[in-house]
């Protein structure tokens, strides 16, 4: 029996029409019409709130061959069987992680926020120091933030490691989830896009009109820091999807790649920050060494090709 099938005969074993059951479930009835005649299928949140009012398993709803009191034997690999319920946590714990790892790499842009404003003000050492002590603070509270959210998403580590299998209905569920959010990814991808081109205007504006020389680059950081918040966000979001359904970036041959690039990755950016604080720290150059970072990046566009080349 098909999804549609039992949500019709859940449905009239409590008597209730479909503008009763509708309203219970929050939705139209032109939904539960769909629904019941296989034109569409509820999504992740539906069906958990469906099988709370039915009082049934969501496995019953989304298996076609169960019964209410059937027991199907694990025939699988050995593998991890992952369910609907699951997906939907990991989901959520995604999007809670999402927010707290945005935080902290705002944090980490915005750490040499009142350094810079200082040091474009022309403030004397003792003034330079106590940007050195935001900056640091800022630093400090961004990885102990870090720390804090990555402990309670452990849980999942294995999903980029091991292999596992989802359970019967629940990668149909998960494609479909994933295409109703592809409009907001994209959009989010735009915006980002967007505002990292944009936020070089107020450099480029301060060396045009004196008046804005102190507000260029803290612009340009709160500018970057807000794309770059965005883009963690709903990249992330995005990604826990991919993830659960094993494509894109989390396929298998493109883990296999990620390794490689990852350590690639970790080396690269220590060796660009030990450059950025020598510089900055031997020659005082702190209104003007940001723009290592922006080399650093352009750089690291062309060595991740070669990286990902290399790996092929």
């Amino acid at each position: 029996m098909i999804l549609g099938d039992k949500i019709i005969e859940l449905r009239k074993k409590q008597n209730w029409t479909q503008e009763e059951f509708a309203e219970k479930m929050n939705v139209s009835r032109q939904a539960v019409s769909k629904w019941e005649g296989a034109q569409s299928i509820p999504d992740i949140d539906k069906l958990l709130l469906m099988s709370r009012i039915f009082e049934v398993s969501v496995d019953y709803l989304i298996k076609d061959e169960l019964s209410e009191s059937d027991y199907v034997e694990d025939t699988s690999k050995g593998y991890r069987k992952i369910s609907l319920e699951y997906a939907h946590t990991f989901i959520e714990d995604t999007v809670i992680y999402s927010k707290k790892v945005a935080r902290s790499v705002s944090m980490f842009i915005l750490s040499p926020l009142v350094l810079v404003i200082l040091a474009l003000n022309e403030m004397d050492d003792r003034f330079i120091i106590l940007g050195v002590v935001f900056l640091l603070l800022l630093v400090v509270l961004g990885v102990a933030n870090l720390i804090l959210a990555s402990s309670k998403v452990e849980q999942y580590a294995y999903l980029e490691k091991d292999a596992f299998e989802l359970e019967y209905g629940v990668e149909g569920v998960l494609n479909e989830a994933k295409a109703n959010y592809k409009e907001t990814y994209t959009k989010g991808l735009v915006v980002g896009v967007s505002l990292t081109i944009l936020c070089a205007i107020p450099v480029i504006l301060s060396s045009v009109f004196p008046v804005l020389e102190v507000l260029g680059i803290p612009m340009l950081l709160l500018i970057l820091s807000l794309a770059i918040h965005i883009f963690i966000i709903v990249g992330m979001r995005n990604g826990a999807y991919e993830k659960l359904l094993q494509v894109g970036d989390y396929s298998p041959k493109a883990n296999d790649q990620k390794d490689l690039s990852g350590t690639v990755a970790s080396v690269y950016w220590t060796l660009v920050t030990a450059i950025y604080l020598l510089v900055s720290f031997v020659y005082s150059a702190w209104h003007m060494s940001w723009i290592i970072f922006a080399i650093g990046g352009v750089l690291y566009g062309g060595i991740s090709a070669i990286v990902n080349y290399i790996s092929k």
